[in-house]
């Protein structure tokens, strides 16, 4: 489960470091192209969809809420 989690914190940090260098490079002649918007858009689309895919210590706690959580390692 640790490397499930530092894999998806290093996907966050990867795509924070994304989003900021299209940022940067869709102003940095000072003003917006429609290429610069999309690319801004379509990376920030991405990193939504990562943060959607973090792990969970259970994965069907929220499917069935008053089921027991299975006993730990």
């Amino acid at each position: 489960m640790r490397l499930k989690m530092g894999i998806w914190s290093l996907g966050v940090a990867t795509w924070l470091i994304g989003i900021s260098e299209r940022f940067m490079a869709a102003f940095s002649d000072r003003h917006l192209s429609a290429i610069g918007l999309i690319q801004l858009v379509t990376t920030f689309g991405f990193f939504v969809g990562w943060l959607f895919l973090k792990p969970a210590n259970n994965i069907f706690k929220w499917y069935y809420p008053n089921r027991p959580s299975p006993p730990t390692k």
